[in-house]
């Protein structure tokens, strides 16, 4: 595929741990920069940033087992109050500093003419907090869901310009898992996230399963669905 005009774009990549968000991202900034286009890969998740460092820290001081992540290990060790308050901070965080400043950054990168390939975005982080909070149980009210609403209206403002919903089928799923050694299965948050993802409206959508292709089906499919939205333009020969 040759192609010879583009614009900034951010495509956004959506889909449970180990359905090949990473690498699926990682191939098509390869092609696309052999193609002649500058893409610029980032990420937009839950618990990341000054988040992050909360829930680690904390985790480090009680001395729990590493390997997994904190917000799902402080709980799992009893402690409940200081996840529901770490839960609470970290969603005030993400909300006012961590992902306005990533939106804010990816516009920067569109403007400049790159493609942007984002693993997550709010749709994921307002899915996991609802989770925690309900797992957490975490009473909804103006001090808990003022964050959640932020990010809503984020969502709602800042719409990508194309998601590719990854799919895989749970057999394959829990293979994959078991091969990355990816903590306890947790097959009721990815059944729940797939039917929370569904819902969202997010415009220019591609669903895509993978069980049963390869990483380089899966990257040509999107590049060629990514070119028929014309948001990259081919070359036409004379």
């Amino acid at each position: 595929m040759c192609v010879a005009k583009h614009r900034g774009i951010l495509v956004v990549f959506l889909g449970p741990v180990g359905v090949g968000k990473s690498t699926i991202i990682g191939l098509l900034v390869g092609v696309l920069n052999t193609l002649g286009i500058r893409a610029r890969r980032t990420f937009l998740k839950a618990f990341h940033g000054l988040s992050y460092v909360l829930w680690a820290s904390a985790a480090k001081l009680l001395a729990l087992p590493r390997g997994r992540a904190s917000w799902y290990i402080i709980p799992r060790c009893g402690y409940i109050g200081l996840a529901r308050a770490l839960t609470l901070v970290s969603a005030y965080l993400d909300a006012f500093v961590n992902m306005p400043m990533r939106i804010f950054i990816s516009k920067l990168y569109r403007l400049a003419g790159f493609v942007v390939l984002c693993e997550e975005y709010l749709y994921t982080a307002l899915y996991d907090y609802l989770y925690s909070y309900a797992a957490l149980n975490i009473r909804l009210r103006n001090l808990t869901l003022l964050p959640l609403v932020v990010i809503y209206v984020l969502a709602s403002a800042h719409k990508p310009s194309m998601v590719v919903l990854l799919d895989v089928n749970d057999c394959e799923l829990l293979r994959r898992w078991l091969m990355r050694g990816y903590g306890d299965p947790q097959l009721k948050y990815v059944e729940l996230q797939k039917v929370f993802l569904r819902k969202m409206p997010y415009g220019e959508v591609l669903y895509v399963n993978t069980s049963n292709r390869s990483i380089n089906e899966v990257v040509k499919l999107i590049l060629k669905a990514i070119v028929r939205k014309g948001f990259l333009k081919e070359k036409r020969e004379a």
